[in-house]
């Protein structure tokens, strides 16, 4: 006998609906009239008609069968993904009982199957113009930056330009001085920084939940205007308790990657501290791109640290959600750097 446990889909998007599949085969000639399939899946998968099983941190199933010889059973349990996150089916455990009820049989299948489900996007009028005043900077920074190995013409040269930029052929055939003329490069990308402030007590998941939304709208729309996108975050990875990162990429599967890596933070570990404010922004802001730091953190020491950072000269925008009624104390000297968005949970 065989069992298989597994979902239609290895990814969904939060509140979207997925089917759980569990499919039984007994390749005997003897019938098996009570066969019971065991196993663990998330707590935050929301079964429709769910009875069979009991939730704690885990939802535990507890199904059972009855297989004919030479049958194949596939059973279809749809459910909705509740919350983002990245989950692993848990092994298999299988009791039978023969013909006679006489004996029960035991085994332990090992099960790693995985599911992805992705955060949601945040649709809200102050982030599009966020973004469209974030994305004018970027297109002015790459316009500063010329790639020498994309020509793109030649024209005449003006006093400010260097010898080196001279095209000789150019000028020899037409007598006057030309200059080679290139493409900008689109190598100047959005660095999202995601900082999560670790508290003493529990936390208020629902909002940094809505800070993972943030970035991962906003990453979103940079990749669709061609915008190379990176990610840094102290927040702890679900699949090996490192941090999560991700390299600069653009186009379908660099968001697809994207996805999959902020799907896997966990702030539900505790068992590792998380990384501080000064030698997170230390490691994670980049010189030469600009970078948007998405947190609910406003201490003085954020603030102390961003000041220095401005005045070494590193472009940044700071993504500040809080809640309507939340008292907000900041220095001055930040300007159009700092954005607010005041946050309406669902």
């Amino acid at each position: 006998m065989s069992v298989k446990i597994f979902c239609e889909s290895e990814y969904a998007y939060e509140g979207d609906e997925l089917c759980l599949v569990e499919e039984i085969e007994n390749r005997k000639r003897l019938i098996l009239p009570a066969v019971t399939i065991k196993f663990t899946t998330s707590k935050y998968w929301e079964f429709f008609g769910q009875k069979e099983g009991a939730t704690t941190d885990q939802y535990y199933r507890n199904d059972v069968f009855s297989v004919g010889n030479q049958e194949r059973i596939r059973r279809k349990l749809p459910f909705v993904c509740k919350k983002r996150g990245y989950f692993v089916l848990g092994d298999i455990n299988i009791f039978a009982r023969d013909f006679f009820y006489e004996n029960e049989y035991m085994k332990r299948v090992n099960n790693e199957q995985w599911v992805f489900v992705f955060a949601k996007r945040v649709r809200i009028p102050e982030l599009e113009e966020v973004f469209l005043h974030m994305l004018g900077e970027v297109t002015a920074k790459n316009r500063l930056y010329e790639d020498p190995f994309t020509f793109s013409g030649i024209r005449d040269y003006q006093s400010y330009d260097t010898m080196r930029r001279i095209n000789w052929k150019a000028s020899a055939k037409t007598g006057q001085w030309k200059v080679n003329c290139y493409e900008h490069t689109a190598e100047v990308s959005v660095n999202i920084l995601l900082f999560f402030e670790q508290k003493n007590v529990d936390w208020d998941k629902d909002m940094e939940e809505y800070v993972i939304s943030l970035a991962v709208t906003m990453a979103e729309k940079f990749l669709g205007q061609r915008v190379n996108v990176s990610l840094k975050s102290n927040g702890l990875d679900a699949e090996n308790k490192g941090q999560v990162e991700l390299g600069a990429g653009s186009g379908e599967h660099h968001m697809r990657r994207m996805d999959e890596a902020i799907a896997r933070i966990n702030l539900l570990q505790t068992e590792k501290e998380l990384e501080g404010i000064e030698s997170f922004l230390e490691r994670a802001m980049e010189p030469d791109e600009v970078n948007l730091l998405i947190t609910t953190c406003r201490s003085p020491k954020l603030q102390q640290v961003l000041k220095g950072k401005k005045a070494e000269g590193y472009e940044f925008f700071w993504l500040l959600p809080h809640y309507e009624m939340d008292l907000i104390t900041l220095e001055e000297g930040f300007g159009k750097r700092l954005i607010d968005i005041v946050t309406h949970l669902e």
